[in-house]
């Protein structure tokens, strides 16, 4: 489980709350290779919510559409900060795809993109090559995120 499920599991599970830091000052967490983490770091600051390296936040409709027109496969995951299972699930994958680009839409923040695509569910994952959807899924569902990043990826 990476160190960003781990954050929101006891966040969402507990009655703790946590207080980020002011939007210029980020929070950086790093765990040393082993236990399964990789050398994995993580970001926490006001203006982004907890997240793995190689994930990245869409702030607009225009990036968005950008990022669509990739040759390679892209992985995208749409999600809200209130959505509890959407802590635990995400492109956990990003390491064992370098060659892939992951990208997360808060459907809060950008609605018109989730409208556009339409998510009606959290968490939902699509996977897009060319402005094309090749892959998704709806639901936390790790063996089947997997399995869909899998067969996207074979498209390539």
């Amino acid at each position: 489980m990476q160190l960003s499920s781990l954050l929101g599991a006891l966040l969402t599970t507990s009655a703790l709350s946590a207080t980020l830091p002011q939007p210029d000052i980020n929070i950086h967490i790093s765990i040393a290779e082993g236990n399964g983490y990789n050398g994995m770091e993580t970001v926490m600051n006001q203006k982004h919510r907890v997240h793995t390296t190689g994930v990245q936040d869409i702030n607009s409709p225009s990036e968005f559409k950008d990022i669509l027109k990739s040759e390679k496969v892209v992985i995208v995951e749409f999600t809200a900060v209130w959505c509890g299972p959407c802590h635990f699930i995400g492109p956990q994958f990003s390491t064992e795809h370098p060659n892939n680009k992951f990208f997360k839409v808060d459907i809060d923040e950008q609605s018109d993109i989730a409208e556009e695509q339409g998510i009606r569910a959290l968490p939902a994952f699509k996977a897009y090559k060319n402005g094309d959807v090749v892959g998704e899924l709806v639901g936390a569902n790790p063996s089947g995120l997997k399995s869909m990043i899998g067969k996207a990826i074979a498209k390539d």
